[in-house]
């Protein structure tokens, strides 16, 4: 194989490596991921716990408030980044941060897990982070092209999940 011929392909396998994942994933505002969740609540994250190798791949995390589904315990193993999977990375997650979180007890390949443990629903990047009474994120927007963060007060939220369910908490 010649260098230039080399380097077109190494070019393209660069180029294309982000779409050559495990999944075929794309980020998607919080309004769209909450329809489908099985649990929808908004938690404090208590510890990261280790993974292989340096990053932690799981977070603890107490249930503060429920918005849809019910939870399996007061306190939540959340599974993170780790190898081919959308998952977000426990880092982006700091100690004693509260949040917001579509959750499932199915993995993005189907496989159901079991107890406590949940993983992020789709391809949400965090969730909403919670500063006070407000909570802010990516609410709304085309999958596609998802819109800029904004933010929603905490006592409107309810609501506003109730309205992406289709009414249903």
């Amino acid at each position: 194989m010649s260098v230039r011929r080399f380097a077109l392909v190494g070019s393209l396998a660069l180029i294309t490596l982000p779409q050559a994942q495990a999944t075929n994933c794309a980020f998607a505002p919080f309004g769209y991921v909450v329809k489908s969740a099985d649990l929808v609540a908004q938690v404090e994250v208590r510890q990261h716990l280790p993974g292989q190798g340096r990053e932690p791949q799981e977070m603890e995390v107490r249930v503060l408030k429920t918005y849809a589904g019910q939870p399996t315990s007061r306190t939540l193993r959340i599974l993170g980044a780790g190898g081919l999977n959308p998952y977000p990375a426990i880092r982006k997650f700091p100690v004693g941060t509260r949040w917001v979180m579509a959750l499932d007890k199915r993995t993005f390949q189907g496989q159901p897990l079991t107890g406590n443990v949940y993983v992020p629903h789709g391809c949400v990047q965090q969730g909403l982070l919670v500063s006070g009474s407000i909570a802010y994120g990516v609410l709304e927007g085309d999958p596609r092209f998802p819109s800029v963060a904004t933010s929603i007060s905490l006592g409107d939220l309810p609501a506003w999940v109730r309205a992406r369910r289709g009414g249903t908490p």
